[in-house]
């Protein structure tokens, strides 16, 4: 590995706020998995949580509605994670003119990154 420590952003189930037993799981694995491998590894995530809620994984929160943080920590980082449970999902329809907007949410959140 260079001398560059490597960045991660992880979105999607797990750090969106829709807290559930099995998003915590994949959520915790994810990370854990990943430091292993990657022991000086940077790991942020982009949360809906309030600010804190990530603290035991020792990461950086990104909040979701921060568009500006959110691409600055996309073009930063060298993976981009987005998953962990079923995030593509259409249960309250999509806006496209939503994207990357202070609106945007679910599908239109995801697929905006």
């Amino acid at each position: 590995m260079s001398a560059k420590s490597k960045t991660v952003l992880i979105a999607g189930a797990g750090s969106f706020g829709y807290w559930n037993t099995g998003d915590e799981a994949i959520l915790d694995a994810m990370v854990r998995d990943l430091r292993s491998l990657v022991p000086d590894l940077n790991i942020a995530l982009v949360s809906a949580n309030p600010p804190g809620t990530m603290a035991a994984y020792a990461v950086e929160e990104i909040p979701s509605q921060d568009i500006t943080r959110i691409v600055h920590a996309a073009r930063a980082s060298d993976l981009l994670i987005l998953g962990g449970g079923g995030i593509f999902y259409d249960y309250w329809g999509f806006d496209p003119s939503e994207l990357l907007t202070m609106s945007h949410g679910g599908m239109g959140l995801y697929s905006g990154l």
